[in-house]
């Protein structure tokens, strides 16, 4: 038996509600493996970031050069790259591997925390985004990476994916959880599909997460992306329905299976 092989790089969240643990339940849940480079480390629970620490780019590039030689990947996931340095080293090298490339550009905590350097969104849009298949935002980070107003309306909302889009990378998959409509409309550009959920009560460690890595799985897996999105945020909200507990804090998607 094989299967495909996917990488992940990513940040630690030691409460495995979100970050590398996650990535790493989703994917296998998919179907998918998880190989995994910790990008950073965090202080963390399920309230909130207190603190985090980029890890050493010539560790993180020796560890995706070690393991290119080894295994054959279907594709990446990529989540929080904190550092300058970190997004221009890794970017070239994830090139190499013409493979689809998914992007969940973790920039702040759902609490609002910072989890990255000053002018890495510059750096993002400039080495990164152009190799990058999918790029999964919320609406609080796509007015980040594009320096444009949040206005929460569809012209807004398409005007600023737009302008992510001439980046070079090639779709972009907006999530609205961070929206204050009544349900959740997740809108995939420049298809220009919009994908309804009713918004569930309360709040979530990982969701993000979750459909980024989900989406990589079925990537790897061979779907077509507009089938892989669909499924993606289906497993998603089936994560999401069935969330438990560790805490007083943020719930915890449950990743089981399907």
């Amino acid at each position: 038996m094989s299967m495909n092989n996917v990488l992940v790089i990513a940040g630690h969240d030691p409460t495995g509600g979100a970050g590398i643990v996650a990535d790493a339940q989703a994917i296998r849940s998919m179907g998918a493996h998880p190989v995994t480079v910790i990008s950073a480390l965090t202080d963390q629970n399920t309230n909130r970031v207190s603190s985090f620490e980029a890890v050493d780019t010539e560790l993180v590039l020796r560890q995706i050069e070690t393991l290119t030689k080894d295994i054959n990947f279907k594709a990446v996931k990529v989540g929080m790259l904190a550092s300058n340095s970190l997004v221009q080293a890794v970017a070239p090298v994830l090139q190499k591997l013409q493979i689809p490339i998914v992007f969940d550009p973790v920039l702040a905590s759902g609490a609002g925390d910072s989890l990255a350097d000053d002018g890495l969104v510059d750096v993002i849009c400039e080495f990164l985004l152009p190799h990058v298949e999918i790029v999964t935002p919320n609406t609080p980070e796509l007015f980040c990476l594009t320096g444009l107003d949040n206005k929460e309306t569809p012209e807004q909302f398409e005007l600023a994916a737009r302008s992510l889009l001439k980046t070079g990378v090639k779709y972009v998959l907006l999530t609205g959880t961070h929206a204050t409509s009544v349900d959740v409309c997740n809108r995939l550009y420049p298809l220009n599909k919009c994908y309804v959920w009713p918004r569930l009560e309360g709040e979530y460690h990982g969701s993000g997460c979750t459909l980024s890595s989900t989406l990589s799985a079925l990537l790897a897996n061979g779907a077509p992306l507009e089938i892989a999105v669909k499924e993606a945020q289906e497993f998603v909200w089936n994560s999401l329905v069935n969330a438990y507990r560790i805490s007083n804090g943020q719930s915890i998607p449950c990743r089981d299976g399907r």
